[in-house]
């Protein structure tokens, strides 16, 4: 489909992705209503309210998982009756921010009407199919697998599979919005494009508290202009749901401080820290900033323990899900190899925390300050102005040194899972735009500026490629086919081949990638474990696969005919006897293999 037909559908998904929006924040705002949290229309209150409505939400899908009751249909019913609640509790006043944008300083307007033009550009390219490779490996088909399964549970292989142990909230608020179409990633795109913005408000919001709306622009843009914002805004990953989450905790910790709700607030708080913990196992580590924010905003051990007391509270059951499943709390049993690349060489867990990690940080301490995250340079100068500091600002300041520090203690240091430093390290260095003389004002947007072009044409290049097929002058099948090539190593030939090769038959499939097969099919890992069990013979095997009905076995590359053949639980002589059962039938060019089971 191309043309006006395209943009007819998108402007489809567009006003589904917005009842979708309304209903998040008037959920939200109800919720906060219930906790006798009655906060004036602002910036703050708009984030806080979309931030608690995706946590319940994800809260309900997540007991109806266990429950084994996650129909498409119970969710479409119950997302149709919340309409009239969410149409009343909507935060329509929050937007009427947008009246004041006459009112603010030239500097101002420019930095908010780039901003916006980012924004769009991302949000043009989250209507393309989404192709990225952690979103087609696992966000999108475990939210596929959780409605088709009407339950959340942790699979057999994750053991074997890192992904299928991690906290599930985003794949939750994907089910949600899969629910009308499961074969259509462009809501959970658009959910994800929403966090991200919603990331950038909350680090306006955090901003303002300290500096001019001027300077609070410039904490906004350093913050949606990381690259790694940029083209998350297109995906439909988990770490902007994180993002938000963080900077919502961090908003929430605030307000305890200056508010008559302060008990309240404390316990949206701790809401909201088990929504960050639910959506990303690396979240432990930012447990010690969370309870460094929450003891200094008050000056109370107590709220130390409600906060992250109610935390834990909200992720224990997936935890405990993980725990009887695997045998490790964590989902660590059986994964962490000797000498895996990902955690340093550490024997374990204990290990690499206390003994690799310092020596590894230390050792790469001026790439982490350069590199990853120049706000940890920019926050040095602050504190050279300490004494003219508000306590708000000395809060951020030293929250976000911690924050970051937490980040470096991910195994794998990739900058997008840090962005939950980003708001308050940026809303620190904001500051200086108020303390500061004209010098250090011209200064800072002209290194905005600097920073700027750069980011911003690297955002531009993310998008430029998904334009024609979200604009209907690419079609959606030539898209798919020309971007998901092998070293993806995703599974993108089914529209052509594959459905006339297996007929009414069901492929066993090995891939990392499968968010798009569109063919009937049964996952090799999960089959093997549930199935088969530990040992099985090649007689065995056969019954298996002519119960479940499989006729092709199918696999991707970097898989091959031998690792396909391993994951079964075979001797290696039963393994060379089982090849005599298959008759290879097809091999594209992207090394997509199908073999046929032969008698």
């Amino acid at each position: 489909m191309t043309g006006l037909g395209t943009l007819g559908v998108q402007v489809t998904w567009l006003v589904l992705a917005a009842l979708y929006w309304m209903l998040t924040a008037g959920v939200g705002l109800a919720t906060l209503r219930a906790l006798r949290l009655r906060l004036a229309p602002s910036v703050t209150r708009l984030v806080l309210a979309v931030a608690t409505g995706w946590t319940v939400a994800g809260l309900v899908l997540f007991g109806l998982g266990l429950a084994g009751l996650l129909s498409r249909e119970l969710i479409l019913v119950l997302t149709i009756l919340t309409i009239p609640l969410a149409v009343h509790h909507a935060p329509w006043e929050d937007l009427g921010i947008l009246r004041r944008f006459p009112q603010l300083p030239t500097a101002a307007r420019t930095i908010a009407v780039g901003l916006a033009g980012v924004a769009t550009i991302t949000l043009l390219g989250a209507l393309a199919p989404d192709v990225e490779f952690d979103s087609t490996w696992y966000h999108l088909p475990d939210a596929q697998r959780f409605l088709a399964e009407h339950a959340v549970r942790v699979h057999a292989q994750s053991i074997q599979d890192i992904a299928a142990f991690l906290p599930k909230l985003p794949e939750l608020l994907f089910a949600w919005v899969l629910a009308p179409n499961p074969t259509s990633p462009t809501l959970a795109q658009l959910s994800h494009w929403l966090a991200g913005g919603l990331l950038a408000a909350g680090t306006y919001a955090l901003a303002r508290r300290v500096s001019q709306p001027t300077g609070a622009l410039l904490a906004t843009a350093t913050v949606y202009l990381a690259h790694s914002v940029g083209w998350l805004s297109q995906t439909a990953y988990a770490d902007l749901f994180v993002g938000l989450f963080a900077v919502s905790i961090a908003l929430a910790l605030l307000k305890a401080s200056d508010s008559s709700h302060g008990r309240n607030m404390i316990g949206l708080a701790g809401l909201l820290t088990g929504a960050l913990l639910l959506s990303k196992l690396q979240a432990i580590f930012f447990l010690p900033a969370i309870a460094l924010g929450a003891f200094a905003a008050r000056q109370r051990w107590q709220d130390v323990v409600v906060v992250l007391g109610l935390g834990l509270l909200v992720v224990a059951p997936w935890y405990i899900l993980v725990w009887t499943t695997t045998g490790s709390p964590l989902g660590l049993a059986g994964y962490w190899p000797p000498g895996d690349v990902h955690y340093g060489g550490g024997a374990n867990f204990l290990d690499w925390l206390i003994r690799i990690h310092p020596t590894v940080f230390a050792s790469r301490l001026v790439q982490v300050l350069l590199e990853t995250s120049p706000l940890l340079v920019l926050s040095v100068l602050p504190l050279l102005a300490w004494k003219q500091l508000s306590p708000t600002a000395r809060w951020l300041i030293v929250i976000g040194l911690v924050t970051q520090l937490g980040w470096t203690y991910n195994p794998v240091p990739v900058d997008r899972y840090g962005l939950p430093a980003l708001p308050l390290l940026a809303a620190g260095v904001a500051t200086l735009y108020t303390i500061g003389n004209r010098v250090i004002r011209a200064t800072l947007l002209l290194g905005l500026l600097v920073l700027a072009v750069p980011r911003a044409s690297l955002i531009v290049q993310a998008a430029h490629d998904r334009f024609p097929v979200a604009l209907g002058a690419e079609s959606r099948t030539a898209y798919l086919d020309r971007q998901l090539h092998d070293n993806l190593w995703i599974y993108w030939d089914t529209e052509q081949r594959v459905p006339k090769i297996l007929g009414n038959g069901t492929a066993l499939l090995l891939t990392h990638n499968s968010f798009y097969v569109n063919v009937r099919s049964i996952d090799l890992i999960q089959f093997a474990h549930e199935a088969l069990g530990e040992s099985a013979t090649v007689n065995e095997v056969l019954a298996a696969f002519a119960e479940a009905k499989i006729t092709h076995l199918v696999h991707t590359r970097p898989f091959t005919l031998e690792s396909f053949l391993g994951e079964l639980p075979l001797s290696a002589a039963d393994q060379v006897t089982l090849r005599t059962h298959l008759r290879l039938v097809y091999q594209s060019p992207n090394h997509l293999t199908v073999w046929e089971l032969v008698p």
